[in-house]
């Protein structure tokens, strides 16, 4: 078994990454991110048991995750009756594949309105889940092929898993997926840039609700200010709508401030008013000096969050009958 994400990376040759039903913001942004890390080094693909719906679309990569999977490419035709197919044939001319849909004599062939150009199936001897309670949570365990591939999770809390299937978990008792994301990313040396910084943050902050809730950590947020470091945008840089506010409530144009230059002007003085401040009085005696306050904080302290223990990032195994 690797003993570490690093290793489990370096080792696949292909990866399939699988969301579970019912997919919160959390586990998609954590998905896309590692993606994202991985689309330029490894054939790798994204997929759903259900179409992912419009209320993630903020999420950057949101539209290559595939329904099915993209191990096939299927090609169907849209209100058009099979029985009137007579026959298909494929021909390779110039180094190109040909397809020849022949309808029977007398009936048109099927309008390049009605063609449908789909994917299905898996293909991946690596298989990370995202998320999830149980494997039930993830249909996509159930197509061919995958008997022999192996699979890891990462989540907050280990899977339910059925006796027959041997899952490795990641998991740790975290705030949100993407915090545990954000560790193995870095822990397998993949680089993240300002899109998946960008994704773990919008993650972070739907998990917490915003960082109000009781599970967050110190960890929370030295991860979120790494991830602003590294050119992270909270919510996709969404700003205030002015439109959702009654009229007056902002400010529209900038305030024009009395100087207090004006002021003295229009007030008027006497040579009473003003003492001698050219000496600076004297100290107190016996008087207490202040403590000077350290402004830096010790780097040890802060990247003990940030490098856990070696074995804190080692995958356990869990089978069905590990858990109560």
């Amino acid at each position: 078994m690797e003993n570490s994400f690093k290793s489990v990376i370096e080792n696949a040759g292909s990866i399939a990454i699988f969301l579970p039903t019912k997919a919160h913001l959390d586990d998609i942004a954590s998905a896309l991110s590692l993606y994202l890390a991985l689309k330029d080094s490894k054939p790798v693909q994204i997929v759903a048991p259900s179409p992912v719906t419009v209320s993630f679309n903020r999420l950057i990569g949101i539209d290559i995750i595939s329904q099915g999977g993209k191990k096939n490419l299927v090609i169907g035709f849209s209100d058009y009756d099979a029985n009137s197919i007579e026959r298909v044939s494929y021909d390779i001319v110039n180094n190109q594949f040909k397809l020849t849909v022949i309808p029977k004599s007398g009936i048109n062939p099927p309008e390049e309105s009605q063609v449908n150009i789909s994917y299905e199936g898996v293909s991946a001897d690596t298989v990370v889940l995202f998320g999830g309670v149980t494997d039930v949570n993830f249909p996509q365990l159930a197509t061919k092929g995958l008997e022999s591939t192996k699979m890891y999770h990462i989540g907050t809390r280990p899977l339910t898993v059925d006796p027959s299937r041997i899952v490795y978990t990641f998991a740790q008792p975290m705030a949100s997926v993407s915090e545990l994301t954000f560790f193995l990313l870095k822990e397998a040396q993949l680089q993240v840039g300002a899109d998946i910084a960008t994704n773990l943050l919008m993650g972070i902050e739907d998990a917490t609700q915003n960082y109000k809730s009781p599970e967050i950590g110190a960890e929370t947020f030295e991860i979120t200010a790494s991830l602003i470091r590294l050119g992270g945008r909270r919510l996709a840089g969404e700003g205030i709508d002015r439109t959702m506010y009654p009229t007056g409530s902002i400010p529209q144009k900038q305030v024009e401030l009395i100087s207090e230059e004006s002021k003295m002007e229009a007030l008027p003085v006497s040579p009473a008013d003003f003492a001698d401040f050219s000496q600076e009085p004297e100290p107190k005696k016996n008087s207490i000096p202040a403590p000077k306050v350290q402004e830096k904080v010790k780097e040890e302290e802060s990247q003990e969050v940030l490098n856990p223990p070696d074995d804190w990032l080692q995958p356990k195994v869990y089978r069905g009958t590990s858990l109560d």
